[in-house]
């Protein structure tokens, strides 16, 4: 009874220490390995209903009488697909055997399981760009969970025969603290941003051999048990979207109305640019130099304009006057035209005879 209560002690512990993790929203970070950003969180509990079936030394369930038991739990997101939590886990283990009148075996186990695991979601979605962040998952996402833990079990039987089968064995029937391996396969149905619906088939290895409080004589064995479990997923810190909000300027003037019509809100022109964690910025891509045609001629270089002196400036004054004095050019090229007066008179030629 001591052990039961202590073990008790040490779930209340673990529960009440995973609500440090229940911090505020981290900044955005990048994961090379799936190529994607995210951020840390949110921190979500469960709980639910499980039922459980005997696989051992009897046989893959022996007669097997399904007990509801319980479920607590929470997790924690790390990296992109992967979580960390624990859960504590009731579970009620019953069948029995009876192959005639003189061997009859019937066993109740209560079981009490606490386990630490890591959950990898097969599916869910990439983050890339703003818009990627406020939508939601998809509906139905698939994962697998491992992990490592300890149970408590109450092993309670009555045996009934001195059979062959009998005498390899040792009956027991006291408590004790065993370990544990869980695997399992799950599908998280998404509701809303708060509130999931999980469903989980699961394996448990146990280093044990007296589940069904029968111990095999001089040889080692382990026996096992198959889980089926009902989760209800809360999160406490869900991601909300945050809407813009329409600030008026002061110089801005409204038509007076007794219901005034507030303006939507601007549309923000970022959302389909990439993300880049803090700290850093878009670069700036300058635009790259346009060459220049080649030129055929290189340009003459221009020579500076020399300033007339006074003695130069009154000799190209004087020059123009003189120029202007002087009589057009007459072009003696073509023969002066002459008058009919100053014609010689060609002789009369003879006429014919």
């Amino acid at each position: 009874m001591l052990q039961k209560k202590n073990f008790t002690y040490l779930v209340v512990f673990l529960l009440l220490n995973s609500m440090l993790f229940a911090q505020k929203r981290k900044p955005i970070e990048y994961s090379g390995f799936f190529d994607t950003y995210y951020y840390r969180g949110p921190f979500s509990v469960s709980a639910g209903m499980n039922l459980a079936g005997y696989i051992g030394d009897l046989g893959f369930m022996p007669g097997v009488s399904l007990s509801p038991g319980y479920h607590l739990g929470f997790n924690y997101k790390t990296w992109p697909k992967i979580y960390f939590g624990g859960e504590f886990n009731n579970y009620s283990l019953s069948g029995g055997v009876t192959s005639d009148s003189t061997r009859k075996i019937n066993f109740n186990t209560k079981v009490y399981e606490l386990i630490g695991y890591m959950r990898f979601n097969l599916i869910d979605k990439k983050i890339l760009f703003k818009n990627d962040i406020n939508k939601r998952p998809q509906r139905v996402r698939p994962y697998l969970t491992i992990g490592f833990g300890a149970i408590y079990y109450e092993p309670k039987a009555t045996i009934a025969g001195d059979t062959l089968f009998l005498k390899k064995y040792e009956g027991i029937q006291s408590s004790t603290i065993s370990m544990v391996a869980p695997v399992s396969l799950g599908f998280s149905f998404y509701l809303n941003k708060r509130f999931s619906v999980l469903t989980e088939f699961g394996y448990r290895y146990a280093l044990t051999d007296a589940l069904e409080s029968l111990n095999k004589v001089n040889t080692t064995g382990f026996d096992s048990y198959a889980t089926a479990s009902l989760k209800l997923q809360y999160n406490f810190l869900a991601f909300k979207k945050r809407k813009a909000k329409y600030m008026p300027s002061q110089n801005e003037n409204r038509a007076p109305s007794a219901s005034p019509v507030e303006k939507a809100p601007a549309k923000d022109t970022t959302l389909n640019e990439p993300i880049l964690p803090p700290g850093e910025s878009t670069p700036k891509i300058e635009p790259k130099p346009v060459p220049e045609p080649p030129q055929e001629f290189a340009p003459e270089p221009v020579q500076d304009v020399k300033k007339l002196t006074d003695e130069e400036k009154k000799k190209l004054k004087g020059m123009k006057e003189h120029l202007k004095e002087q009589p057009k050019w007459q072009d003696n090229t073509k023969p002066a035209e002459t008058s009919p007066a100053n014609k010689k008179k060609e002789p009369p030629q003879p006429s014919g005879w």
